[in-house]
């Protein structure tokens, strides 16, 4: 018997903060094994993995949380569309499924959740230092040096994190005064060096 293994998967990313759509192989996915989810726009959302009749997903929220979902091999297989909700408060957070039904839905799904007014320290500087890091990764000059850089980013009331989740280097940097906005906007090119932790206050000039 044919069983369809192709799923589509649905999530906001915290960098872009667009809604992306992923075509994933539930068959390419062995046992022990991850696939990163990688956003058109270079950032990291999360990967899925396998580990032996479980599928585990981890992803970061708009909010730039980070959830872990887990679901049976029957779950994922014999459902044509699942919303993934968070797993504390339920709160939709994506879509899974074939990708007919994934796409039909998507189309009136509720691209994210409104921000609270208290959620970042300053929104505005928020959004300015994301946009910066936006623009540097729609030109692919963020990556760190390891053998399979995936950078992603987590996103705090007051900060973001440059994090490789292959190596695990990371890149600090604040977010929530107008000399922040200063210090990303100077940067020319991010490269993060494998297994290291770096604040951006530490450099005295952009990435090279």
């Amino acid at each position: 018997m044919f069983v369809d293994m192709q799923r589509s998967l649905v999530l906001f990313c915290p960098a872009c903060e667009k809604r992306q759509e992923h075509q994933v192989s539930l068959f390419q996915i062995k046992p022990e094994a991850t696939a990163p989810i990688v956003c058109r726009c270079g950032f990291n959302q999360g990967h899925l993995e396998r580990r032996g009749t479980m599928y585990q997903l981890r992803v970061f929220l708009p909010s730039g949380e980070r959830v872990k979902l887990r679901f049976s091999a029957s779950e994922l297989l014999g459902s044509d569309l699942l919303y993934l909700q968070h797993p504390e408060n339920q709160e939709d957070i994506g879509l899974f499924g074939m990708a007919d039904a994934v796409e039909n839905t998507a189309i009136h799904w509720e691209k994210r959740r409104p921000l609270d007014a208290d959620e970042y320290v300053r929104p505005d500087i928020m959004a300015a230092v994301l946009s910066a890091l936006g623009e540097l990764a729609d030109d692919h000059r963020i990556s760190c040096e390891c053998e399979r850089p995936s950078v992603g980013i987590d996103v705090y009331a007051d900060r973001v994190e440059l994090v490789c989740s292959f190596c695990g280097s990371a890149v600090l940097m604040g977010a929530s005064s107008e000399r922040d906005v200063e210090r990303v906007q100077r940067i020319d090119h991010v490269r993060m060096e494998p297994s290291s932790y770096t604040l951006l206050e530490e450099w005295l000039r952009p990435f090279v």
